[in-house]
């Protein structure tokens, strides 16, 4: 796959599983040994839990993404995740709510012949 294909493959899997937060994308779009360099963990099922928790947490389910690099297979993506529905939940200074952003660095899994997406 070609650089701009790798940054597609990741944008679809992001929309797909946070966004939409379709835990079942990570059967289509990850190998079944995938890494997760954030975690460290390997295996599709630790993927599946940090997408029910940051669903769960973040439930307004946007992305925006402030940086995305690739190189050969590797795709990095700088993403901040705005929350301001639940920014009420966690945050009250007066009666006025705070903005919560998480902030955090996502690192695409290496790439095998068995992970590319069907």
């Amino acid at each position: 796959m070609s650089i701009e294909e790798n940054k597609a493959l990741v944008r679809r899997f992001n929309k797909e599983a946070f966004d939409d937060g379709d835990v079942t994308a990570t059967e289509r779009y990850l190998a079944p040994d995938f890494l997760n360099y954030v975690s460290g963990k390997r295996g599709i099922e630790d993927m599946q839990r940090i997408i029910r928790y940051v669903r769960s947490t973040f439930s307004d389910g946007r992305v925006e993404v402030d940086l995305e690099v690739a190189e050969d297979d590797r795709v990095v993506q700088l993403i901040t995740r705005p929350a301001l529905t639940q920014a009420r939940s966690f945050i009250r200074r007066g009666d006025r709510s705070r903005r919560l952003a998480d902030t955090s660095l996502g690192k695409a899994c290496e790439s095998t012949e068995s992970s590319t997406a069907r």
